[in-house]
């Protein structure tokens, strides 16, 4: 006896919305996020084999992304990294920027946006840290000075860091004679205070980076 073979009629589907008709098995793939769906009784199901594999977040405090993870968001899955290499290549420390103009790098939460500032206005840190950038900072080419004030993000930094007692440079300028840095002076490495400073003078850098795994 002949076996007549039926024909695959399961449809695949690429589109920012399901279709509006479907029949049991065909495929819908989300264009945004490329998560995979079956039809199946009358629903779109999401099947354990079709689910986003995410790979696993590293810890505050691992070395990971050419430096150390000082901020974990697990609901973003944003990763903050800090690298302190800077500071034993440039002991004596760098300039903000070596004429008082105000450049507008005044973001309190986007310290890329202040870094950018600065290098167009010769800052000699940022012109300093964009050189290590195009040659790749522990292999990754996206490194900025934080900006930080009186935020989460110091104190955070300094407990991943280990940071020593010292000066540091942010990215948050003040006006156009000063910028903020940060003052660790205590002895042990924990935060003193964040001051202003001319930005004429010479403090330590250090820069960090931000990843989103997926």
């Amino acid at each position: 006896m002949a076996i007549i073979l039926k024909p695959h009629t399961n449809k695949r589907t690429i589109s920012a919305i399901p279709p509006l008709s479907a029949k049991q098995g065909d495929e819908w793939i989300n264009e945004d996020d490329l998560i995979r769906s079956t039809y199946i009784n009358g629903a779109w199901v999401v099947l354990a084999s079709d689910a986003p594999v995410h790979r696993i977040l590293p810890s505050i405090g691992d070395a990971y992304g050419g430096g150390i993870v000082y901020a974990v968001d697990n609901v973003t899955r944003k990763v903050k990294i800090v690298n302190t290499s800077l500071i034993d290549l440039y002991p004596a420390g760098l300039s903000w920027q070596d004429d008082n103009v105000l450049i507008g790098a005044n973001s309190e939460t986007d310290g890329r946006y202040n870094f950018n500032l600065m290098k167009n206005a010769a800052s000699e840190a940022a012109s300093i840290l964009q050189g290590h950038n195009d040659v790749g900072l522990n292999g990754y080419s996206d490194w900025f000075i934080p900006t930080v004030k009186l935020s989460d993000d110091v104190e955070l930094i300094l407990l991943a860091a280990q940071l020593l007692d010292g000066w540091y440079w942010s990215s948050l300028e003040l006006d156009s004679g000063n910028a903020w840095m940060i003052s660790i002076i205590d002895g042990n490495g924990t935060l003193e205070e964040v001051t202003p400073e001319s930005k004429q003078l010479e403090h330590l850098l250090i820069a960090v980076r931000e990843e989103i795994i997926s």
